[in-house]
């Protein structure tokens, strides 16, 4: 069984809270994330709508995993 449980993703709803008015992701923005959270983050980042996007197709494709 695979599951798939993203944490902090910018989504629509949330990329208003680190962007500029032109809709640019700006860094100053992230940095206040608190550290413990960003440490917990596998990418080290916040992660994209299409991060989680990737992870779903590869666990529902057939082709063989080695």
């Amino acid at each position: 069984m695979n599951a798939i449980a993203p944490g902090m993703i910018l989504t629509n709803f949330s990329r208003h809270n680190f962007t500029d008015a032109d809709g640019n992701v700006v860094p100053e923005k992230l940095d206040q994330i608190p550290q413990a959270r960003r440490a917990m983050a596998p990418l080290g980042r916040a992660g994209e709508a299409e991060d989680v996007a990737r992870a779903f197709l590869y666990l529902v494709s057939e082709r063989p995993r080695s």
